[in-house]
């Protein structure tokens, strides 16, 4: 397997747990609206979105 698999592998896998916490915090956020659970939720969110990039950028360099 390759190094690009490997770790496309290990970001989703952390992507997977981001997206469970983030889905955690919104159900807190229902009962939570203080500026810092948005401020938490937010920079969650903005990393799962960086993962996702990341695991994009290394399938394409795997596809050439």
């Amino acid at each position: 397997m390759s190094k690009i698999l490997t770790r496309i592998r290990a970001l989703q896998e952390k992507h997977k747990i981001l997206d469970r916490e983030v889905t955690d915090l919104e159900d807190q956020r229902d009962g939570d609206r203080t500026s810092s659970s948005k401020f938490e939720l937010v920079k969650k969110k903005k990393e799962k979105l960086a993962l996702r990039d990341e695991i994009n950028r290394l399938k394409n360099q795997q596809e050439e």
